[in-house]
C-alpha cells in the first residue's frame, strides 16, 4: 500500500516536473515564430523546406510530449480519486457537430471521409462536458490516424425515444455513440486496446506515433461518467461503443 502510495508520488512529481520545461518550450516555439515572420530577413530562411521540416518536427515532438505528459496526470488523478465532475446539460446533437468539425476538415486533408449520423431532435444529456469531450476527440483522433485514405469513418448517436424516456424516469436507459472507421484489429489485440502503454504490434508506430495511453484514459474518463466502452472488429470495421446515462448519479 505504501509502495503504490511512494509510485503514485513519484509518476506525479515527475510529470509536474517535465510539463513545466515542456510548456516553456512550446511558447518559446510560439514566439520564434512570430519573430520569424515579423523579420523579412528571417522569414527567408523559412522558405527552405528544409528548415521548415525541422521546424514542423520540433512543434509536433514538442505537442506529443504534453500529451504524454497530461495523458499521464490525468491518469493519476482519476486512479487517486481526486477528479472532480463539473455536470451541466448539452445537446448531444448540436455539441457533436461542433466537436467534429476540426477532424471533418482533418479527414478531407487525408482524402477520408467522416460521415456524422445523428438524431435530427434535441438529445439533451447531463454530463461532464470537458470529459466527454476528452473521450470523443480521443476516438475520432484515432479513427483519423489509423484509416488509410479513400475509406470511411462513421460517428453516430443513438438516443432513447421518448416513450423509453417516459418509461424509465432514473435515466437509467442509456444513450449511445459509437465511433467506426474502416480498419482491422486483431482479435487477440482487441482485449488489451485500453491497456496502458499498449500499442498495437501489426501498427506502424514511427508514422502513427502515439504512447498507448489515449484509450486507457478513455475508458478511465467513461467509468467517470458512469458509462462504458466496449471495441469489436469484423467486417472489415471497427467500433467502438460507448454507453452513457441521460444523468450520472450523484
Amino acid at each position: 500500500m505504501q509502495r503504490d502510495q511512494y509510485k503514485d508520488e513519484f509518476i506525479n512529481k515527475i510529470s509536474h516536473d517535465l510539463r513545466a520545461p515542456l510548456m516553456n518550450m512550446r511558447m518559446a516555439l510560439k514566439m520564434l515564430k512570430i519573430s520569424v515572420n515579423q523579420n523579412p530577413n528571417l522569414s527567408e530562411l523559412f522558405i527552405n523546406k528544409r528548415t521548415q521540416n525541422y521546424w514542423n518536427i520540433l512543434e509536433a515532438e514538442c505537442e506529443r510530449e504534453i500529451s504524454i505528459v497530461n495523458n499521464v496526470l490525468d491518469l493519476q488523478k482519476i486512479e487517486t480519486g481526486n477528479a472532480q465532475l463539473q455536470r451541466n446539460e448539452i445537446d448531444m446533437t448540436h455539441w457533436l457537430r461542433s466537436i467534429a468539425e476540426p477532424y471533418q476538415s482533418r479527414a478531407v486533408s487525408r482524402q477520408q471521409e467522416l460521415h456524422l449520423r445523428l438524431p435530427e431532435q434535441p438529445t439533451p444529456v447531463i454530463t461532464d462536458e470537458a470529459c466527454l469531450q476528452r473521450i470523443i476527440s480521443e476516438l475520432l483522433h484515432n479513427a483519423c490516424k489509423y484509416t488509410a485514405s479513400g475509406q470511411e469513418i462513421v460517428c453516430e448517436l443513438e438516443y432513447p425515444t421518448p416513450m423509453l424516456s417516459m418509461r424509465d424516469p432514473t435515466n437509467a436507459v442509456p444513450i449511445y455513440f459509437t465511433v467506426s472507421n474502416q480498419a482491422v484489429v486483431d482479435a487477440a489485440d482487441l482485449p488489451h486496446l485500453f491497456d496502458r502503454f499498449y500499442r498495437v504490434p501489426a501498427a506502424d508506430h514511427h508514422r502513427q506515433g502515439g504512447t498507448g495511453l489515449g484509450l486507457s484514459l478513455v475508458r478511465n474518463l467513461i467509468e467517470q461518467l458512469h458509462g462504458q466502452i466496449t471495441v469489436h472488429s469484423r467486417g472489415g470495421w471497427t467500433t467502438f461503443t460507448v454507453a452513457l446515462p441521460l444523468s450520472p448519479p450523484n
